[in-house]
């Protein structure tokens, strides 16, 4: 974000003179919370260790300085050197390049391939998986791949990613524990979903699973959005309908018709009494009305 508009932001919030807590770190210069992510990395690297028997193991972090990628990174390696396993941290992007990059370079044989590679997103370990599949090399019987955020995209690849989930939800539910009730509970809802990219569901099986969580997972978006439309187009249709002059309305069209989803033309019926069919607008059975 522009610095210009961190500061405009952060100004009109403090004016404001609502309470307010920043969830996305310190740039807005607001209080912040801080939700522990290196024990729920720290354990699924004992899982790969101790149940998948993997003592090559590599992470794919974020950008190098990145908070939360420093602190996952934290628990791969307390759980690496605790098991004395051979382990490289290459950095990443948390997005897809950097992970389809470090695919096509063990397909090359230009970097030596580990038993395992934990990824700190699930983008980059969906994006990982692709590009060893495209190639080759199997997923989870070449080599084991998982992620960390719980994403819709995680339960929707085939594999399925092992992946952690529950990091944005417990960052919600922190922000509103320290905003509303001013304290801070050392529960987590963060876990592993365990998915076949480890082996340690049945593709078959966790194919059937994924395609009913990614159907769910539809069937919400689909309720979200159909919400939000009814949301926006009410409040145009307000917007619009509380003008003075036709000089306004135009500028509120101006300024508003560009939220509006998926149409093809706008009609504005500037009559008082107008009663006629949508479907047909120009034909209007009242004389028009002069604003």
């Amino acid at each position: 974000m522009k610095e210009t508009v961190r500061r405009i932001i952060s100004e009109k919030i403090r004016k404001s003179a609502i309470p307010c807590i920043d969830l996305g770190g310190t740039a807005l210069g607001f209080e912040t919370v801080h939700i522990q992510q290196d024990e729920a990395v720290y354990e699924l690297t004992n899982h790969v260790i101790e149940q998948h028997g993997c003592t090559k193991l590599m992470f794919l972090a974020g950008p190098e300085g990145n908070a939360d990628s420093e602190e996952r990174m934290q628990g791969f390696l307390r759980s690496a050197d605790e098991h004395n396993c051979r382990h490289e941290v290459v950095y990443g992007d948390f997005w897809k390049i950097r992970a389809a990059e470090l695919g096509e370079e063990f397909l090359n044989h230009k970097r030596d391939m580990p038993d395992a590679v934990i990824c700190a997103s699930d983008m980059m370990a969906v994006s990982l998986c692709d590009t060893l599949q495209n190639g080759g090399i199997s997923v989870p019987d070449d080599i084991i791949v998982t992620g960390f955020d719980g994403h819709i995209f995680a339960l929707s690849s085939f594999p399925t990613i092992t992946t952690i989930s529950g990091a944005m939800y417990e960052l919600g539910r922190k922000g509103t524990e320290q905003l509303v009730i001013k304290t801070r509970s050392n529960s987590t809802d963060m876990h592993i979903i365990y998915g076949a990219s480890c082996g340690c569901v049945e593709r078959t099986t966790d194919y059937q699973c994924a395609a009913m969580q990614v159907q769910e997972q539809i069937r919400r978006d689909s309720e979200t959005a159909d919400m939000l439309e009814m949301r926006i187009n009410a409040d145009v249709i307000t917007r619009t309908s509380c003008v003075e002059s036709l000089h306004e309305l135009t500028d509120v069209v101006d300024q508003s018709a560009h939220i509006i989803k998926s149409y093809k033309s706008l009609h504005m019926c500037i009559l008082p009494d107008w009663d006629s069919n949508p479907e047909q607008p120009d034909i209007c059975k009242t004389k028009p009305y002069h604003l």
